[in-house]
Parts: C-alpha cells; structure tokens; sequence
C-alpha cells in the first residue's frame, strides 16, 4: 500500500492510467483481504493469492510481524499512509474511511502500549499490554514516521475536530522522536535511532534504512509548527523541521 503513491504520481505526469488502474485494483482488493475481522482497522502483514485464480491461500502478520494473527506496527503504518494517498489522487470516500479505520487502530494500539512517546513496539503484541513484558519489547520508529505521515494527509481530509486530535498526536510523536531517538552527527550517519526491518530473534533490531529517513523527512515539514497545546515540541524537532522543510512539499498546507 505505501508504494502506491509512486505509481499514481507517474499516471498524473505521464497520461499513463494503466498504472492508476493498477493501483485502484490494488487498493481494492486491500480493502476486502487485508482486515482483520476480529480486530476492526488492524491489518495483516501478508495475503497470499493463488496464482492461477487470485483465491486467497492465506493471511497472516509473518514473516516480519511476530505471529499470525498479530499486529505488525510498520505494516499498520502503511495501510495509514498507503490509503489516505489513494484518497488524495482518486477522492474516492471508501479510502477515506479506511484509512481512517486503519490510523484510529494505530493511535489505540500505539496509546495503550507506548503512550510515554507513541513510539509502538515492533508489533503491537510484542509487548504489553497485548503481549508480554521481555525481550520482544522494541520500539519501532519507523513504524511511527510512517504513521505519522499518513495521519497528516488524513488530518486535512478530516472535519476539524479529527483534524486537531491527528495533528496534535503526530505533533507529539514528532516531538518524541527527534527529542530520543535522533543519532547525533558525531555517533552514525544514520537519522534515526530504534528502527528495525523486522525483529524476529533480533534480525533487523537497530537498521538504519535509507527509506525510514524519507518518510522522516517527508513527515515533519507537513505539521504545522507546534504551540503552546503541544509542550512536547522540542528545538530539535523545530530544528529537524526547518531542515526537511526546505526539500519536502506536500499538496496541504
């Protein structure tokens, strides 16, 4: 769902709508395959199709999320951000709504776990209070930025009132992050510290991936600078703002 924005943008630059056509049948099929029916708004990880007739094989939150029927966080993220961008190119009101249903799953899960800085774990049922306190408890930044971006898309689509508690909760996880969890240029290259591809008996615990400091850098330059209503804004996150800024644009104000 993320990379559809990539294939939309290139139809509206091109004339080429196979592409969009592809990325609304995508977008589609996600709305009916990829909820969880007895979680309202969480996602699978994986939806395997049949090859030769598209029937579904199975679901699950594996190999990356930590079981079946668990909550991977960045994935999560994804359906957020992935929808709210279907949105934006088609206005069609279905993806509104899922990304909506999809970013209220996030903040629920993200405050019950993690409400100290919405950084979530991994996968939400790698720790309490839907999983056990232990090693499996590792925070995901990635899965946050991710998040956060798509809930500022959502943010200018919604009424006012949504329009506030969105922006007021990325306007908070931006704050955290850039306060705890941003390398200083002197300890790595990389941006962003607690960010993992996937932590399965610690594979991928601590990357540095090149596309989490693009969805960072095209997060925090959407958020209206912080006020008073937000005392979590830092200098850092004021700093790191002004600096993605000057290379980020985005369609909103």
């Amino acid at each position: 769902m993320l990379n559809l924005e990539l294939p939309f943008i290139v139809s509206e630059l091109t004339g080429n709508t196979t592409l969009r056509d592809m990325s609304v049948s995508h977008a589609n099929r996600m709305i009916s395959d990829i909820f969880q029916p007895a979680q309202p708004g969480c996602v699978w990880h994986l939806v395997t199709y049949n090859d030769s007739d598209g029937t579904i094989l199975n679901r699950s939150s594996t190999p990356q999320g930590l079981g079946l029927n668990t909550v991977w966080s960045r994935g999560q993220g994804w359906a957020t951000y992935g929808f709210i961008m279907a949105h934006r190119y088609t206005a069609d009101a279905r993806y509104l709504a899922t990304a909506r249903s999809a970013a209220e799953c996030f903040i629920a899960l993200t405050s019950a776990c993690c409400s100290d800085d919405f950084v979530p774990w991994w996968d939400f049922y790698a720790g309490p209070p839907l999983g056990p306190a232990g090693p499996t408890a590792r925070k995901d930044t990635s899965a946050a930025m991710i998040a956060s971006s798509g809930m500022i898309e959502l943010a200018w689509a919604s009424p006012p009132a949504d329009r506030a508690r969105y922006l007021a909760y990325v306007q908070t996880t931006l704050a955290a992050v850039t306060a705890s969890y941003l390398y200083t240029p002197a300890e790595s290259e990389a941006v962003l510290r607690n960010g993992t591809s996937r932590w399965v008996g610690g594979c991928g615990e601590g990357e540095h991936g090149r596309w989490r400091v693009c969805v960072c850098c095209a997060a925090a330059p959407r958020v209206p600078v912080p006020t008073p209503a937000c005392p979590a804004a830092t200098p850092r996150f004021l700093a790191f703002r002004s600096f993605t800024g000057t290379t980020i644009s985005s369609k909103h104000p």
